[in-house]
């Protein structure tokens, strides 16, 4: 049995397929976790591939029991403290028979600026390998005063707006 993915998947569970076509999302784990197929997988050029890095050892993985042809996107999310060093190495996916193709692209979110990493695709051991080369800064995070400063500029704007917007009544 085939099956075609035009939806999101998500959760740490194996499915069960002679082969499994990704033209939508999926997502492996339970932020972060191990999706398992059993069975040959293909992602399409719509296809994407979304994995999540919390640290060196809580991180999504896609574990295929089959071949694996990649194409589509990668899309890298930080969650939580996002704890990564320079080095740290994450074998996102691996599959038990032949890897072939590759991302045609990649996306990152969450991570502080400067982030950099490499994919190596390791067709002789069948899997795909992030390592980061530089974690990025830590996202800036605003100060109360900084917030109170923001809440009471934006009701100072709703104040005015809607006092320019009330109707005026005009004498004759």
């Amino acid at each position: 049995m085939t099956f075609v993915n035009p939806g999101k998947i998500t959760g740490g569970a194996t499915i069960q397929t002679a082969k499994h076509t990704n033209s939508g999302h999926i997502a492996p784990g339970n932020s972060p976790g191990t999706l398992t197929l059993a069975g040959n997988f293909e992602q399409t050029a719509a296809g994407v591939l979304d994995i999540e890095l919390a640290c060196s050892v809580l991180f999504d993985r896609l574990v295929v029991n089959g071949t694996a042809t990649l194409g589509g996107t990668l899309a890298l999310g930080c969650i939580g403290s996002c704890a990564l060093n320079a080095n740290d190495t994450f074998v996102i996916l691996n599959a038990s028979g032949d890897l072939s193709g590759t991302f045609g692209s990649v996306t990152a979110t969450g991570f502080g600026s400067g982030f950099d990493y490499s994919l190596r695709y390791d067709y002789a051991a069948d899997l795909v390998e992030l390592r980061v080369i530089q974690p990025g800064l830590p996202l800036p995070v605003p100060e109360p005063e900084t917030w109170a400063m923001l809440i009471a500029g934006l009701g100072l704007m709703g104040a005015l707006a809607h006092r320019q917007a009330r109707p005026r009544s005009s004498v004759s």
